[in-house]
């Protein structure tokens, strides 16, 4: 029953036209130039990253496509998924319009739950980009889907929580009008931990980025930003 309550709210957030973001996040290009492919000029990247290959890539919980469409100008063939089908309908749109003269490299499903994520084999991917979503469902749906993250992840995971700040890790029932209804799940060290406990020896990075509105003199945003190396330890 949680599942689906949670599924169906973000359902109701995208008909909504809520979070419907159109630029990547700074800290995803980031993470790509430092570990994946570093773009040298308008039409030409260096691979950094181990792959005799292509480059296959999980954008996990994409939404409407935006970091999708960022690796395309990558050249890293991608599987954006999310729960929303709603969001996968503007994504699959979106492509048509945006592909247009570029290769296709990129393919959108919907799933309901993290067993859907056993269609692909283990290390299926070189990386996964989990941006600000397992913090938007409850904690113990996150646990399920990372171990399945981390199965079919084979060189890198980034990932994006929000911080508790000075309160306790938790989750609570959003009630503003922006994603009314969902889940929001907030981090501590001890539940990142938790979290990432079968491969917390490989956590190569970890930032808090912390927004402070200078206005009414209060802190309006602080996240967490992780890389994992599944090949150290």
């Amino acid at each position: 029953m949680l599942q689906n309550n949670y599924i169906n709210e973000w359902e109701n957030s995208y008909r909504r036209g809520e979070n419907h973001i159109f630029y990547p996040q700074a800290e995803v290009v980031k993470f790509l130039n430092r570990y994946i492919c570093k773009k040298k000029d308008e039409d030409r990247y260096e691979k950094i990253i181990s792959s005799e290959e292509k480059i296959l890539a999980l954008d996990f919980a994409c939404g409407i496509g935006t970091h999708s469409f960022l690796l395309n100008d990558f050249n890293i063939e991608t599987v954006g998924v999310d729960i929303s089908e709603t969001a996968i309908g503007i994504a699959n749109d979106r492509k048509l319009k945006l592909s247009k003269g570029k290769r296709d490299i990129i393919d959108f499903y919907s799933i309901k739950g993290p067993s859907e994520l056993e269609v692909f084999s283990s290390n299926y991917f070189n990386f996964t980009i989990a941006e600000a979503c397992l913090d938007s469902m409850p904690f113990k749906i996150a646990q399920l889907y990372i171990e399945e993250i981390i199965r079919i992840s084979k060189n890198y995971i980034y990932l994006s929580l929000v911080s508790s700040h000075d309160q306790s890790a938790r989750d609570e029932l959003v009630k503003e009008d922006h994603e009314y209804g969902t889940i929001q799940s907030f981090y501590d060290e001890d539940r990142i931990n938790l979290l990432l406990h079968s491969v917390r020896n490989n956590l190569k990075y970890k930032r808090k980025v912390t927004e402070f509105d200078c206005i009414r003199k209060k802190i309006f945003n602080e996240r967490y930003h992780l890389v994992i190396d599944m090949n150290s330890s």
